[in-house]
């Protein structure tokens, strides 16, 4: 097992990191690793702020980094369900999508019954984007379990379908295991025949908790050892925690940095090490689209760059000697853009042409030995 620990600046930029081996949550160990980041990436006399992963952020740690004088933020996987808003209006912000955002800092109406040896701050945030995301896969997730009962009703109906209640209840919960995150929302009603042995019919509705999960949805709470309440402060909270975020995200899954599928760890390295160089490629690349106000995320750019293609055409003329001729397509508008804000030529080149002449056939002799007798 090993553990990828970055400093990362507000635009991205890696300015230090280091690779440990084995679990760093324990809590010493976490810390040594915080000091020697902080010291490795020159931040000795500046007072740094962690951006927590919520597996490893136990009270224990978050206690411990705040007395050794280091500030923390992370999400809060817990959603907090009683709660006072400090202010009737929240704050709200916009990112560089021009997307809505509502942060309000709240004060909890129960607390748990543990020992908080530091002082800390919640906020609720509301993301009309994640929002509209977390609507759009509940759709599609939902639409998917729909269409899987739907099939299992049809069944029952035909003389050759599944009807034994056994067997149906079996093939229900292989359903709800297939949509984890949907089927807690269903209410599904069996109708067995008078014999109870099969099921004549089923049927399905949503349930309360599917109405409160939808006014929930784009919700997540920040807590925070940060005790500014300004706006400043939020927007410094908001923006390194989504910039860490979207930093491991180009990691994991843009660059394939995770899993991991190598056997030794010289190959294991130097995964790490190459998809490292490659986010630094990426961001580089991402910061100067951003600078001219085109903020696509990296699968974006691709697919738009996918666009342009490199026709190669060969044929063979009357002397047989093959003919090849490579064109680069025009870019469009999307791509144009791109390439002038990073200040690229629109093709690489227009044409190119190769001859390759006629092959020369070379005829193989066999030499003939002689035999002489004495």
């Amino acid at each position: 097992m090993v553990v990828l620990a970055v400093v990362v600046n507000l635009e991205g930029f890696l300015k230090y990191l280091n690779i440990y081996q084995g679990n760093m949550a324990d809590c010493k160990t976490l810390l040594d690793m915080i000091d020697n980041l902080k010291v490795g990436s020159g931040l000795v006399n500046k007072k740094s702020l962690i951006v927590f992963d919520a597996g490893i952020a136990t009270q224990e740690n978050l206690d411990m980094v705040v007395a050794k004088g280091y500030d923390y933020v992370y999400v809060n996987r817990t959603k907090s369900k009683k709660y006072d808003l400090k202010n009737e209006i929240p704050t709200i912000i916009y990112d560089s999508k021009n997307q809505k955002t509502a942060i309000n800092q709240i004060e909890l109406q129960a607390k748990k019954q543990e020992t908080i040896q530091h002082d800390f701050c919640i906020y609720k945030v509301k993301s009309d984007f994640k929002a509209m995301k977390e609507r759009s896969m509940n759709v599609k997730f939902k639409e998917r379990f729909e269409l899987e009962l739907q099939k299992l009703a049809k069944g029952i109906t035909l003389k050759s379908g599944i009807k034994i209640q056994e067997k149906v209840q079996q093939k229900i919960g292989r359903i709800k295991e297939k949509y984890p995150s949907i089927a807690p929302h269903f209410t599904i009603n069996r109708t067995p025949d008078q014999n109870k042995i099969n099921i004549i019919s089923i049927d399905w509705q949503a349930n309360e908790t599917a109405i409160k999960k939808e006014k929930e949805q784009g919700i997540y709470f920040l807590k925070t050892s940060l005790k500014d309440k300004d706006e400043t402060t939020i927007w410094k909270i908001y923006n390194a925690l989504r910039e860490v975020e979207s930093t491991f995200r180009t990691l994991k899954t843009d660059l394939d940095l995770r899993p991991v599928y190598h056997k030794n760890d010289n190959a294991t390295m130097a995964h790490l090490h190459l998809g490292l160089l490659g986010y630094w490629i990426v961001n580089t690349i991402r910061h100067q689209l951003k600078t001219k106000k085109i903020n696509h995320d990296w699968k974006e750019i691709l697919r738009i760059s996918s666009t342009q293609k490199l026709v190669t055409t060969s044929i063979v003329d009357d002397q047989e000697n093959t003919i090849i001729i490579k064109k680069c397509s025009e870019p469009n508008s999307k791509l144009q853009e791109i390439y002038q804000a990073l200040k690229y030529k629109s093709r690489p080149f227009r044409m190119k042409k190769f001859v390759v002449p006629k092959p020369e056939h070379i005829k193989h002799t066999i030499q003939k030995t002689g035999h002489f007798t004495s």
